[in-house]
């Protein structure tokens, strides 16, 4: 009888074994996906900003490039206009040329600066045909029309005329 109690776990043990043991499992591969949506609402806050046309970073009519116009004589209008012209430079260098009465022809070279109201101040010397120019200048800046208007010419080396001139801009420099 011991060999029957041994044996029946024995034959129960084998018999179950050799069922599971030769079982066949598949294997499945599932994808799950997840799927997260953020929903972010975005708030425009709207201002108006008034800007001063004269100050942009890219006037249409910027100031450094080619000026031509003319100047009368003030205290000689009879004479007629005489042709007047800028060149101004990035680094604040500029040259004037100028015709005159008799055909007189002038060029000289200075600096400009730009203040905040848009003036434009030019401090000359130059050589004409008959003579040494030093002078001041001034005129008001518009890079909307592209012009210098009520510009003034004084002279600092004893020559008492005044001079009054426009200029516009020369094209797209």
């Amino acid at each position: 009888m011991k060999i029957r109690i041994l044996a029946f776990p024995l034959v129960l043990f084998l018999f179950v074994y050799s069922f599971t043991a030769c079982t066949k499992t598949t294997n499945q591969t599932n994808t799950i996906y997840d799927t997260t949506v953020v929903v972010k609402k975005d708030t425009v806050i709207k201002k108006d900003t008034v800007t001063k046309v004269d100050t942009i970073a890219s006037p249409k009519n910027p100031i450094i490039g080619q000026w031509t116009g003319t100047y009368t004589i003030d205290g000689n209008v009879a004479f007629g206009s005489f042709y007047f012209s800028w060149s101004l430079f990035p680094d604040h260098s500029m040259v004037e040329r100028s015709g005159g009465p008799n055909g007189a022809a002038y060029t000289a070279v200075g600096t400009w600066s730009l203040a905040a109201d848009s003036t434009v101040t030019v401090n000359i010397t130059g050589t004409g045909t008959s003579s040494t120019v030093i002078g001041h200048e001034t005129a008001k800046y518009s890079s909307v029309t592209g012009k210098m208007t009520n510009g003034k010419t004084n002279y600092t080396n004893g020559n008492p005329e005044t001079h009054s001139f426009t200029l516009s801009r020369v094209g797209d420099q």
